[in-house]
C-alpha cells in the first residue's frame, strides 16, 4: 500500500463512481478499477459495493477512508515544512556584542537580510565573552566583537577600526599631550562604560599593565553620559573617536596609537556558510567604509 494507491482510493470514494475518479486522476476507469481491486485485496476486504446509484463505501471502506485521510494530511504538511526550511527561510542566530550597534546599525544588518530574501534574523546583544563563547560552541552561526578572539575554532574579520581618545576638561594637563598612554592617566580619577562593555576590560588590563589599578568613579551605558560627568569635572573618560558634538568644555586627547577599538567578524571555523558571511562582511566594511 502506497500514498498513490491511498490517494486513487480516496477520490473514487469522494466521486462514488470510477467513471467520474477516473477522470479526475487521468487514468482510465478499467486502470483505476485494478488499483481499488488489489487494495482491496491487500486489506483483504471489500471496501465499495455497486448499487443504481453508484458505489456506496462498506464498513471498511469507511475506516480506509478517514485513516488515509489522516495520514495523507500529515504527510502533506510534512513535506509542507521540508519546503519551507529548505528553500524559504535559512533563519541566522547573530550575536551583537555590548557597543557594537552603535557603529554596525540595526538597519545596516536587517537591509543585508531584506536584499537576501531567503534569510531571515535572530538577534541577542549581549557581552563580548559571552558572544565570542556562543559562536565557539554553535549556538550563535555569526557574532560581532570587540577586539580579535584568540581561538583557533573561530575564522574571524576586521570590520571596523577606531583610534581611542581620553575626553578631558578644556584646561586639563593631558589637553596639551600629543599622545596619551596609561602611564600618564595614573593617579586620574576614571569614568568609563560599565562592565558590559569590552572597553571596560582594556581601561582594566592597560592600567595594570602600566602598573596600577584604574580609580574609576562611575560605570554607566551610554558615552554622551561619559562627556556629561567629564563637564561636570567628574574625571576623564576613555571612548573611541566617534562622539559628536562635545560641549566646548571638553576635549578629545588621542590615546596611544597601538591600542584601538576595533570591530571584528567572527564564526566557526568549520562554518558550513562561510560564503554567505563573506557577503555580510563584504557589505558591512563597504557601507562603514562611506559613513
Amino acid at each position: 500500500m502506497d500514498i498513490k494507491t491511498l490517494k486513487y482510493f480516496q477520490k473514487v470514494y469522494e466521486c462514488r463512481s470510477l467513471h467520474t475518479a477516473s477522470k479526475a486522476l487521468y487514468i482510465s476507469p478499467q486502470g483505476l478499477g485494478k488499483i481499488i481491486h488489489r487494495l482491496e485485496e491487500e486489506v483483504g476486504s471489500t471496501l465499495f459495493l455497486r448499487s443504481p446509484s453508484g458505489l456506496v463505501p462498506t464498513e471498511s471502506g469507511e475506516i480506509l477512508y478517514r485513516r488515509s485521510r489522516e495520514i495523507t494530511g500529515q504527510l502533506e504538511r510534512m513535506m509542507e515544512e521540508i519546503e519551507y526550511v529548505d528553500t524559504v527561510s535559512k533563519r541566522l542566530r547573530l550575536g551583537f556584542a555590548t557597543g557594537v550597534l552603535r557603529v554596525i546599525s540595526v538597519t545596516l544588518i536587517a537591509n543585508f537580510i531584506k536584499a537576501h530574501k531567503e534569510l531571515s534574523g535572530d538577534w541577542i546583544e549581549s557581552g563580548n565573552d559571552t558572544v565570542i563563547n556562543q559562536v565557539a560552541a554553535g549556538k550563535l552561526d555569526y557574532g560581532f566583537v570587540i577586539g580579535k578572539p584568540e581561538n583557533p575554532e573561530l575564522e574571524t574579520k576586521l570590520l571596523f577600526h577606531q583610534p581611542l581618545a581620553i575626553y578631558v576638561p578644556k584646561g586639563h594637563p593631558l589637553e596639551y599631550k600629543e599622545a596619551v598612554t596609561f602611564s600618564d592617566l595614573q593617579g586620574e580619577p576614571f569614568l568609563t562604560m560599565n562592565e558590559h562593555y569590552h572597553i571596560f576590560d582594556m581601561v582594566q588590563e592597560g592600567c595594570r599593565a602600566a602598573g596600577f589599578e584604574p580609580d574609576i568613579r562611575a560605570r554607566v551605558v551610554e558615552g554622551q553620559t561619559l562627556i556629561t560627568l567629564v563637564e561636570a569635572g567628574q574625571g576623564v573618560a576613555f571612548l573611541p573617536q566617534f562622539l559628536e558634538g562635545l560641549p566646548e568644555s571638553v576635549c578629545a586627547v588621542s590615546f596611544d596609537p597601538d591600542v584601538t577599538w576595533d570591530i571584528w567578524g567572527i564564526q566557526r571555523a568549520d562554518s558550513e556558510d562561510q560564503e554567505l558571511f563573506e557577503k555580510l562582511e563584504r557589505y558591512i566594511v563597504r557601507h562603514l567604509s562611506v559613513r
